[in-house]
């Protein structure tokens, strides 16, 4: 077979058709969970939901509509689930009510 040399910050990503790709990445990205990194890199809100449910075991529900142009980037190291959601709720014009392990997002818009 063919033989590929990754280079540090490369990868090998298998297409869809089955062939390999050499593409480059973030590091904190890909492995930054492992020394608890929470990361978002221009994240939409449905990427955003889904990580903090599972970083944090939460659920999150949503009232009104989420700006679908909006996109959130922050690291956060260790943080406690509501500041994170200051963060991200600070860049958009949203509020958040935490109730135990429910989360309700609002966007007033």
């Amino acid at each position: 077979g063919d033989q590929v040399t990754l280079d540090p910050n490369e990868m090998l990503v298998m297409e869809k058709d089955g062939k390999f790709s050499k593409t480059g990445f973030d590091p904190m990205d890909v492995t930054g969970w492992k020394d608890n990194y929470l990361v978002f890199k221009s994240a939409k809100f449905l990427e955003v939901k889904k990580k903090l449910e599972l970083w944090y075991g939460v659920q999150i529900t949503f009232k009104g509509n989420p700006d679908k142009d909006w996109t959130y980037s922050g690291v956060y190291k260790d943080e406690m689930l509501e500041n994170v959601l200051r963060g991200v709720c600070m860049t958009s014009g949203m509020t958040f009510k935490i109730d135990k392990k429910q989360i309700t997002i609002t966007n007033p818009k």
